[in-house]
């Protein structure tokens, strides 16, 4: 499995205030990012040697809110 990027992008118009997100995965917590209109966060990996790799990024914006799996190491071919 070769390495992989993640990249998240505040595309709401700048009178939306910042984007709130916070990716993690089962070993690695990226942390809060407070994203302002047109900013990116993004990080790279490589899925583990049991491809069980899975990151997600949860966001807030005002009072609404959403989870996404951002990437699964099945998508790669891996099997659970």
């Amino acid at each position: 499995m070769g390495r992989h990027t993640v990249i998240v992008k505040n595309d709401l118009p700048s009178n939306f205030g910042k984007l709130e997100v916070h990716c993690a995965s089962k070993d690695d917590d990226l942390g809060h990012r407070f994203l302002s209109s047109g900013e990116v966060f993004s990080w790279n990996f490589r899925v583990n040697i049991f491809e069980t790799t899975l990151y997600f990024c949860h966001f807030w914006s005002g009072v609404k809110t959403k989870a996404f799996v951002v990437s699964n190491a099945i998508w790669d071919g891996g099997f659970l």
